[in-house]
Order: C-alpha cells, then sequence, then structure tokens
C-alpha cells in the first residue's frame, strides 16, 4: 500500500507478530481490520469485546465470503454490527498515512479512516524460505504427498506451511486432520 503509515499495518501470522501486535495496542483505542474473512471477524470480535473501536474495511459483500454462505455471512456481519463493529463492505484501502494521533486510511471510494493501528487479515502467506534453504521442494507452500512427505525422505510438513494436491489449507480443521493423519503415519500406519 501507498502512504506513509504502513509501518503501523500488522500482519499477525505467529506467536511474536501476535505479541509485537498486543504490545503496540498499549494506550490505543482505533483498530482498522483490513479483511471480513475468519481472522478478520475473530479479531473484530475479540477487540470489540476487549473495549476497542473497530472499523473492518473489506472487498466482499458480506462477512466470511467464500466460508458461509451469503445470508450466513450477513448474519455474523449484523452480530458484530449490533456489538458496534462497523462495516465497510465492498471496499478497500488504497493509502495508508501517518498522523499525529496514529494512521489515517483512505478508502477507494475517499472515505477516510482514522485509527491507531490497522491489522492486515486479507490472508496468510506459508512462510518457506527455511525448507527452499534446505532443498524442499516449495511452491505456494511446502510440497507435500497425501501423507504429507515432503521431497525429502523422512521429512514432514503439515498446516499453514504446507501445500498438499495444490492447496495450502490455512484453518484449524484441517491441521487437526493433519496431525492426526500424520501421527499415524510415524507410528507405522501410513494414513
Amino acid at each position: 500500500l501507498p502512504g506513509s503509515g504502513t509501518d503501523k499495518v500488522f500482519s499477525i501470522n505467529d506467536l511474536s507478530d501476535y505479541r509485537r501486535f498486543r504490545s503496540s495496542l498499549k494506550g490505543k483505542k482505533r483498530i482498522l481490520i483490513m479483511g471480513a474473512g475468519l481472522i478478520g471477524c475473530e479479531f473484530a470480535n475479540d477487540l470489540k469485546i476487549g473495549g476497542y473501536d473497530v472499523d473492518v474495511v473489506a472487498p466482499s459483500e458480506t462477512a466470511l465470503t467464500g466460508l458461509l454462505p451469503l445470508e450466513a455471512g450477513s448474519a455474523v456481519a449484523e452480530g458484530l454490527t449490533a456489538a458496534g463493529v462497523r462495516f465497510h463492505f465492498s471496499r478497500v484501502v488504497s493509502q495508508i498515512d501517518s498522523s499525529l494521533e496514529g494512521v489515517i486510511s483512505t478508502l477507494d471510494d475517499g472515505t477516510v479512516i482514522e485509527s491507531d493501528i490497522v491489522i492486515s487479515a486479507v490472508g496468510l502467506k506459508p512462510r518457506t524460505v527455511l525448507a527452499k534453504q534446505a532443498g524442499l521442494e516449495v511452491e505456494h507452500g511446502i510440497l507435500v504427498s497425501r501423507a504429507l512427505e515432503t521431497s525429502e525422505r523422512d521429512i514432514f510438513a503439515l498446516g499453514d506451511c504446507a501445500e498438499v494436491d495444490g492447496k495450502v489449507l490455512l484453518y484449524v480443521l484441517p491441521l487437526m486432520a493433519c496431525a492426526r493423519a500424520l501421527a499415524k503415519t510415524i507410528c507405522g500406519e501410513r494414513t
């Protein structure tokens, strides 16, 4: 994104990112979240419950598009709106600039939202640098077989860094299923 405030945009992909974000919240009250998917809505809910003033900007028509039917996603958005979250659907942030009080985000329709911090919840990107340096085959994620085997014998990968059948599955349920399958494989029952 263009602008002078991008250093106040947080992508949260792991615990150290989350710790850095949480420590930056001290004394802050206004949060803008880019993205109304599972992570964006979860952060919106948690931060609102925590007493923060929350705006969510998303290019989608409603919340959780692609995960839930339109009516169900709309119900989630309505529930969060009733709790005080402000949604800006069918919009994207086009620029983020620093201000004395925090950041000024300009949306593609010219709307300006002032906040202290911005969270980017527009999707996770698998971290594959170490795997690539180790010589493992990598595309969108670390390439694995249906048994979670990498291109190197006795090395397995699972979770949001693993690519199975051309897909990187970023959610907890696939991770849990992969963990159970890998445990069986490691114990001698290829799964």
